[in-house]
């Protein structure tokens, strides 16, 4: 049978000093975090602070995946996090999706021995797109009301949606790193479809993504290509409600 998840009892958040009496991922918590970090092999890639934010988020919510955790407990972990590292919840729920992300493929080299069984085994990258879109959609259903409730208007949304593009193309703070994002970049429409309908990114947050790109340079304009037949779907099936109502 499975177990329950966890419900842990309320605890108070991060005090001024950022001591051990705060939840886990702050004060001593994030410095234990951090400490394990150096047995990673990429000490270039360790010195950006944004990428230690990074594997902090990562870590902490695989903690929570791990353990179980119930999604209020789960809220008060990663608000330790960034109360004590001063960030947004868009922050969070960024990393918290290209941590989902991945979740479908082999673990990348900053992965803890603790939490290697939640990753595919490795040699197992190569699988069939399908089979990614099913891993991803069950991670996301378990967790997108979390991503829900950090990501607090389209603005927000469409900082996920840029970050996914950057895990997707090893690029910004994935540049350097062995994610293995490059495996979405075939699905990468997909997952825009499933992110919709799974209505953890609405639609003007897609439009405000794609109008943001347009700006760029043709060669970094790959991934709005990939979009395009979406985001026109899209538009053409909002004209078609707006025409149902007017009717």
């Amino acid at each position: 049978a499975i177990p329950p998840p966890i419900i842990l009892p309320p605890q108070p958040f991060q005090d001024e000093d950022g001591d051990a009496d705060g939840p886990p991922g702050s004060g001593a918590d994030a410095a234990r975090a951090a400490g394990r970090h150096q047995d990673v092999e990429d000490h270039t890639v360790l010195s950006d602070p944004e990428n230690l934010f990074r594997m902090e988020v990562s870590e902490t919510f695989l903690r929570c995946v791990k353990l179980r955790y119930d999604q209020n407990n789960a809220v008060i972990e990663l608000n330790g996090l960034k109360i004590a590292e001063d960030r947004t919840f868009a922050d969070l729920a960024r990393y918290i999706f290209t941590t989902l992300l991945a979740m479908c493929l082999p673990a990348p080299a900053w992965v803890t021995q603790e939490y290697l069984a939640l990753f595919p085994a490795r040699g197992s990258s190569n699988q069939s797109k399908t089979a990614l879109m099913a891993a991803l959609k069950k991670h996301l259903i378990e967790w997108k009301s979390l991503l829900q409730r950090f990501l607090k208007d389209h603005e927000d949304q469409v900082e996920l949606l840029l970050t996914y593009e950057d895990y997707c193309s090893a690029e910004g703070v994935f540049a350097g790193s062995d994610e293995q994002g490059s495996e979405f970049s075939d699905v990468f429409v997909n997952v825009f479809k499933l992110l919709y309908d799974e209505e953890v990114v609405v639609e003007e947050a897609f439009d405000a993504w794609a109008a943001e790109k347009k700006l760029d340079a043709a060669e970094d304009q790959v991934f709005l290509k990939k979009a395009e037949q979406f985001i026109t779907w899209l538009k053409e099936a909002d004209e078609d409600s707006s025409e149902e109502e007017s009717d």
